[in-house]
């Protein structure tokens, strides 16, 4: 036992849960990172859109990673706000706010195409296809931002693939000045936050691929 635990016996159990709390972090930002990319196939596949794909760095904090992976959803959301421009001007104004509304599912708008003349159809199919990504990659934005804002993302969650004890012994020197109960506090509320919102968009992708799936079969 180290002369910190000595004096202050509770802290090692802070320490442990602030790990268990990065950790949580680092496992929804990795499958984020996953699902990304899986984002990225369907541009290239449905919309012949090139992006490159992500790579978690484990030499980073989370702070680069969010910061990394915030980017490259922008990045995605750019290529798409030039794909609907370039579609927007071929309907009419009533049918392409129909096929942006949010609150529609896929197989709603769908209804319109059948609608609509068969001129139209490969261009309401690439329009449905763009809101739904884009929608679908606006899903983490918020919390990434919020994960990238971490005060202790350098300290703490940079150091945690150099090992437990290394890491233990890092938050005690980092912490001297700090109160290791406002960290985990601040770590509970954003993985409160983050992992939830990880998880949705997970599952937002996964959704999305069946859907098109369907979409392509009609």
């Amino acid at each position: 036992m180290s002369y910190v635990d000595l004096f202050y016996p509770g802290n090692r159990q802070k320490r442990e849960e602030c790990i268990r709390l990065t950790q949580e972090i680092y496992g929804a930002m990795k499958n984020n990172f996953v699902s990304t990319n899986d984002l990225i196939e369907i541009l290239w596949n449905k919309l012949g859109i090139q992006c490159e794909t992500l790579t978690f760095d484990n030499d980073k904090t989370i702070k680069e990673n969010a910061t990394h992976l915030r980017e490259k959803i922008h990045e995605i959301q750019r290529h798409l706000d030039g794909e609907l421009t370039k579609y927007k001007r071929k309907i009419e104004p009533h049918l392409y706010e129909k096929l942006m509304n949010e609150n529609l599912e896929i197989s709603e708008k769908f209804k319109y195409i059948k609608l609509a003349s068969t001129d139209f159809e490969l261009v309401l199919r690439t329009i449905i296809l763009i809101c739904a990504i884009y929608q679908t990659a606006n899903l983490l934005t918020t919390s990434l931002i919020a994960i990238a804002k971490i005060w202790v993302s350098g300290i703490v969650i940079g150091l945690l693939i150099m090992g437990v004890d290394l890491l233990i012994s890092a938050i005690v020197g980092a912490m001297e000045s700090q109160n290791l109960e406002k960290t985990a506090h601040e770590l509970k509320l954003r993985v409160d936050e983050f992992v939830p919102a990880s998880r949705n968009y997970s599952k937002a992708v996964h959704r999305l691929e069946f859907s098109l799936d369907e979409m392509e079969e009609k």
